[in-house]
């Protein structure tokens, strides 16, 4: 097999950390391998099998089918639209029957994953990884729940949907509505602009009964999840959180949350947080720099950098890509973007899901991308005054463009005139030429003196 993909996972604790990695076999067919980078991590890995093997003994066939070999589990590839795909697509469709569509068919797979639940009982393990949580005795919950059942993780493939990754399942009870809470915030965080055409951030929840304190408690449980899986001493997460009050925030119903830069490459599926790298955005990082290694044997179709998870102005620095070629230099023409405002290399995106879009041409093979951009404004309020001078300037530009365009019209106006008025003086000459009077007895000397040699050397 030649592995054509790799990306490690360095940040998480040693018991965690892996390589994912992509392989073409013998036969032209892919394989997607997980394997742990210390040995630490080899009781993470084999647990995947565990897993797939007991839900195919429950007769639930969601899950990927994978493989054991050479202490790496091996899932088979599975092409197809995700779900996250086909949310996407109903908001930007404004399609809202599409979106309750795929929202049903999310409520089933829990139905059709996990038809036994009974009322949530804690445990000293549940404490060890989520927290000591005070959660309601009825709400209901199930051994071996896959909370990372994302949107972007269930592929329909055919008339089959596939569980992409079941990494994160444990063997004692945990709330149902947790798992979902992580899919709906997921979807809630990085397309609540749009998404609120069709149903706002309350009705999503709503939707599937889980309310607010429910998704307070959620957040605790998954804070609790993220430095278990960081390492609870020196987890990315709570090294994050000493900064969270020196955060850049750009919206104010965003201040609870962090604030990130993304990249995400299409492959051909559209966009997923499966094929997308996060950048941290802290106070003291005036200037932002993102950097992704790219495999020019899978390269993606597309390209899309997201500066910051909510509003932002920035002023664009470089964008560049290395390739097979040399490098390539991209300007903002070259770039789809939803900025509101763009001032040469000024971008303002009101929109809490700003988007450049970068195409890759047939045939081009990049190496990796280089973006380097510079936050002018840490709220949009405070860019006022400057969003109202480039409005001067370009109503400033219009007034000029259009007393330029008037004089020119003008111009052109005076310009027939005279030449409507030349064209009457030729007539009247030509007349005159052809009159008897002028050919017995004025052509002579009009010739001799030369007269009208200029008038002819222009007609030529």
């Amino acid at each position: 097999m030649k592995k054509i993909y790799s990306k490690f996972t360095k940040e998480r604790d040693k018991r965690f950390q892996i390589e994912t990695a992509i392989y073409v076999t013998e036969n032209g067919k892919k394989a997607i391998s997980k394997r742990a980078l210390l040995p630490e991590g080899q009781e993470h890995i084999e647990n995947m099998y565990q897993n797939y093997q007991y839900f195919k003994g429950q007769g639930v066939c969601l899950l990927t089918p994978c493989r054991i070999e050479n202490k790496a589990v091996f899932f088979d590839f599975i092409t197809g639209d995700s779900y996250y795909t086909q949310i996407l697509q109903a908001l930007e469709n404004k399609d809202q029957a599409r979106l309750q569509d795929v929202l049903e068919k999310y409520k089933n797979i829990f139905d059709t994953m996990y038809h036994e639940q009974a009322p949530f009982e804690k445990t000293e393990k549940f404490v060890s990884i989520f927290g000591d949580m005070d959660i309601p005795a009825e709400m209901l919950s199930v051994k071996r729940l896959n909370i990372d059942l994302t949107f972007d993780n269930l592929v329909e493939s055919g008339e089959n949907t596939f569980v992409l990754d079941y990494e994160w399942i444990f063997d004692f009870p945990i709330p149902v509505k947790f798992a979902i809470y992580r899919a709906l915030f997921a979807v809630a965080l990085k397309h609540k602009a749009t998404l609120n055409k069709l149903m706002t951030e309350n009705e999503l929840f709503d939707y599937f009964d889980i309310h607010e304190e429910d998704r307070k408690l959620f957040a605790k449980m998954n804070d609790g999840f993220m430095h278990y899986v960081e390492g609870k001493d020196y987890s990315y997460s709570r090294i994050l959180n000493q900064y969270k009050q020196e955060v850049y925030y750009f919206d104010e119903e965003m201040k609870t949350e962090s604030s990130y830069a993304q990249i995400y490459l299409d492959r051909g599926t559209g966009y997923s947080e499966e094929n997308s790298r996060m950048f941290p955005v802290l106070k003291g990082q005036k200037e932002v720099e993102l950097e992704l290694n790219l495999d020019p044997c899978h390269m993606p179709r597309e390209i899309r950098i997201d500066p910051l998870n909510t509003s932002v102005m920035i002023r664009m620095i470089y964008m560049e890509a290395d390739t097979t070629e040399g490098i390539r230099k991209i300007t903002i023409e070259q770039t789809e973007n939803n900025a509101n405002t763009c001032e040469g290399n000024d971008l303002v995106f009101k929109s809490r899901d700003p988007q450049i879009l970068l195409g890759i041409l047939e045939g081009e093979q990049w190496t990796s991308i280089r973006v380097k951009y510079e936050i002018l404004f840490s709220q949009l309020h405070n860019a006022e005054p400057y969003l109202q001078l480039c409005k001067k300037r370009e109503e400033e530009l219009k007034a000029k463009i259009e007393e330029q365009g008037q004089l020119l019209h003008e111009s052109a106006k005076r310009f027939v005139e005279l030449e409507e008025l030349l064209q009457l003086y030729k007539d009247k000459l030509n007349y005159i030429e052809n009159t008897r009077a002028y050919r017995s007895l004025l052509k002579q000397k009009v010739e001799q003196i030369h007269l009208w040699d200029k008038l002819k050397e222009q007609d030529n």
